[in-house]
Parts: structure tokens; sequence; C-alpha cells
């Protein structure tokens, strides 16, 4: 009876097993088998690229600026660029002859008088350019060590610099010289009780010259440096109504008695430079304008000029 047997083992047949025997028999050798390389061909059939016969690369070779300590440093080959060590250095040598270079350029020359400056032709009045200016300035550009180039251009900015601040120092100076002639003739109006351009406040002017003609010659030279009377534009300014006034009254008390306050005689021409009469001309405005005018005329152009405002009434 056959069957499965618990062990798992095919259970015993009804055939009797045979005795084992007691001869021995000699080993036998087996040939090792050889195992065929993998066909590199698909088999039939199937689809798809054949398998990479390719054996695996090796791990590839960091840069040469790994191994630099200095991680700034690292960096800066990685942007440049530098593919080997040879690329750094040359980029440095570059670098080195371009700064030379410059400095060659920048170089102050050895003799001072190498510096070559633009004369300025545009300077405003009372501004002056010498050739002391330029040579002081050469020795300073050449004490600072500046190239001829940065030499010139300073000496340029600083003319430019002066103009401008001398510029804005007469435009201030001259808004207060106006300021001060413009007082004056409001003062010195109070003080003559006339009013500027009359008969009356132009003879009053007249006074006060001449008691300073006659109280020194030099005088008036006097009365400029201090600032008393001013010339603007070429013509005498007054610039203290004080001063002046009191002048215009001083030779008016001394030729308050003076005959010629009556009137002229006839054949007297009391505007003409060799007769010249104040008493006497202004009587004549007052008692008969129209003789004045004839005889302002007649006196001649500086005159004319004086009672200019009269003659034109």
């Amino acid at each position: 009876m056959s069957g499965i047997a618990l062990s798992g083992t095919p259970a015993p047949t009804g055939q009797a097993t045979p005795a084992p025997t007691t001869q021995t028999t000699a080993p036998t050798t087996t040939a090792p088998t050889t195992t065929p390389p993998p066909s590199t061909t698909p088999p039939a059939g199937s689809t798809g690229s054949p398998a990479p016969t390719t054996p695996p690369t090796s791990e590839q070779t960091p840069p040469w600026y790994s191994t630099l300590q200095d991680a700034e440093l690292k960096s800066l080959a990685e942007k440049k660029g530098w593919k080997t060590v040879e690329d750094g250095v040359k980029s440095y040598a570059e670098l080195e002859r371009a700064f030379s270079a410059k400095q060659a350029a920048n170089a102050a020359p050895a003799d001072p008088k190498a510096y070559t400056f633009d004369v300025p032709t545009d300077l405003p009045s009372g501004v002056s350019y010498n050739d002391q200016f330029a040579e002081a300035f050469r020795g300073m550009a050449h004490k600072a060590g500046l190239s001829t180039e940065q030499a010139k251009a300073l000496h340029g900015a600083y003319v430019e610099f002066a103009k401008s601040s001398y510029a804005d120092q007469s435009q201030q100076q001259t808004a207060q010289l106006t300021e001060r002639i413009t007082k004056a003739a409001v003062e010195l109006e109070a003080a003559l009780g006339a009013k500027p351009g009359t008969p009356a406040f132009n003879r009053s002017v007249e006074l006060a010259k001449r008691a300073i003609r006659m109280t020194d010659p030099g005088l008036m030279d006097t009365l400029k440096s201090v600032g008393a009377i001013v010339t603007v534009q070429g013509q005498d300014m007054v610039a203290d109504a004080k001063l002046f006034s009191a002048f215009a009254k001083m030779c008016q008390s001394m030729y308050s008695e003076d005959t010629l306050y009556g009137e002229p005689a006839k054949d007297v021409n009391p505007f003409a430079a060799e007769t010249e009469n104040m008493a006497g001309q202004a009587h004549l405005i007052k008692n008969d304008p129209e003789r004045a005018k004839l005889l302002i005329r007649a006196a001649g152009p500086k005159m004319t000029a004086m009672y200019k405002n009269f003659l034109e009434r």
C-alpha cells in the first residue's frame, strides 16, 4: 500500500528492499561545466534596449581650490572660473600690470614746471590772475604728489570757485551799499528840508561840496576813504547824511550875510564858473525862473546837468 507518511517521505512499498552490497566502486570524476556569458541579444519576442556593458565610471576629481582653507578665496576662485592655479596667477599678473600703469600715469612729474594750467580769461572786474599764483600752485601740487592731469583739474576747480565766491561777495556788497545810499538820501532830504532834484536841494549839495573844498583840498579823498562818500559807476554819492548836511549848513552860514544873497547885477551870470554865486542862483530861480534857465544854459554843461530837473519844469 502506498501513501504519504507523516515524515513526508514516501512510504515503503510491498517490494523487498535490496540488500546493500559490500563491493566498492571506484569514484568517478565529473568535468566542470562552464557557464556561457550572457547574451547581449534580447530573446526573441522581447522589447527594450540591451543591458549596458560599460563598467561604472570612477568618482570626479574635485577642483584645485577645494583644498583652500580661506572660504573667501575659495569663493573668489569659483566665481572667477579659474580652472587651474595657473589661471589664478595669470589674473593676478594682469591686475598688477594694470595697477602699475595707473600708478605711473598718476605720478607727479620730476619737475614742477611740467604742470600746465589754463589761464582764465573771464575773470570779473577786480579779480586778477598772475604768474606768482600759478608758480605757487605748481609748488603745492608737486609737494602733494599730484599728476599733471590732477593738478590741472584742481587748478581749474579752484579758479571757478574763486570766481563764484567773488561774484557772491560783490553782489552782497552792492546790495549793502545801495541800502546805505538810499538811507542817506532819505536822511539828507530830512536834514536839508528839500527833496532831491529840486533847486534848493541842489544848492545845499553844492554848498556842502564848496565847504569841503574850502576846508582842505584833500578832504574829499579822506571822506571817500572813510566811506562818507562813495563812488558808484563813476559818480560820487553821499553815504553819510549827517556829515554831508553839516558841511552844507556850515557853508550856508558863511554866506548868510553875503550881499550877493540879494539880486545879482544884470550883467553877471551867477551860474558861470568865473562868477559863480550860490545866493544869486537861488534868488534868480525863485524870482525869475525863466531868466535863470537862460543863464544856466549859458553857463555850460556842468550847470545844465546840475539843474536838469529845474530846466525840465
